[in-house]
């Protein structure tokens, strides 16, 4: 068996940690599930947006990625100072993710250099220690993006039925460039329709469980939408429509902290 000369071995960062929080493994694994599946993993066009901005202040964790199509954004109140933030590579918190346990309790934090930015964010447990170098430059401003406007079109469903149906159309949309499907809404139906290059059109509708605005009909892309849908917590979903080429917004009765958000298509329906 190939080896190393143990003393080759790059030793681990030697890390200031003293800038951290204290937190459960249940409860950074569900963090990550809300919101780094919205980050641009393969992305070469833009760097930044590879990783999730991460944030510890005013007495919060917070995550936000997006791929500029698509935001997530989630936070959980906890103990901790202002901190600051740092972006993480996504890919790696994508694999950190599976070897977190729920039972595992965790310290999340920075070391910084001297002059206070962050090099490394650390998560600390009995059963390991992972570090990840941060990615350099400034993480776009997304705090107005996730701001819910009034006197818009809203509805509230059942998540399983809609996703369910969703899905179903997607098999076709998959084919079409983008996953488009359409959407047409309103108070006694949501008809969800797509075609597919080699078999056809088709369609579903469910019916919205709380209506309020006008009717709407949007494109949007089907595989964003399921993401979205199956990070929220609870039995129903609310969605929220600015306008036919503006942004949609999903979130969950059960979670007012998270805010996912996908941007329509322009097309002629």
């Amino acid at each position: 068996m190939a080896g190393l000369d143990p003393e080759e071995f790059p030793p681990p960062p030697s890390i200031n940690d003293n800038e951290y929080i204290e937190i459960a493994g249940k409860d950074l694994r569900g963090l990550f599930k809300k919101a780094i599946f919205a980050a641009d993993i393969d992305g070469k066009s833009m760097p930044i947006i590879t990783g999730a901005n991460v944030y510890l202040k005013n007495g919060k964790i917070g995550l936000e990625a997006t791929n500029r199509h698509r935001l997530s954004k989630t936070e959980k109140d906890v103990e901790a100072g202002d901190f600051g933030s740092a972006v993480i590579e996504a890919r790696g918190l994508i694999e950190l993710q599976k070897i977190i346990t729920d039972k595992d309790d965790i310290q999340f934090g920075f070391s910084k250099a001297n002059d206070g930015q962050v090099v490394y964010a650390f998560i600390r447990t009995e059963r390991f220690t992972f570090y990840s170098r941060v990615l350099e430059g400034a993480y776009p401003d997304v705090q107005q993006m996730v701001i819910v406007p009034d006197n818009c079109t809203k509805i509230e469903i059942n998540k399983q039925e809609f996703l369910e149906s969703v899905e179903l159309i997607y098999t076709l949309a998959k084919e079409e460039k983008n996953n488009t499907v359409v959407l047409d809404v309103t108070e006694n139906e949501i008809n969800i329709r797509g075609k597919g290059k080699q078999t056809g059109k088709a369609s579903e509708s469910i019916v919205p469980i709380k209506f309020a605005g006008p009717d709407i009909t949007v494109s949007l892309n089907s595989k964003y939408a399921m993401d979205a849908l199956k990070s929220l917590d609870g039995e129903k979903a609310i969605l929220v429509f600015t306008g036919k080429t503006k942004s949609i917004f999903i979130l969950s009765n059960d979670d007012s902290q998270s805010v996912h958000v996908v941007q329509p298509y322009r097309t002629a329906d």
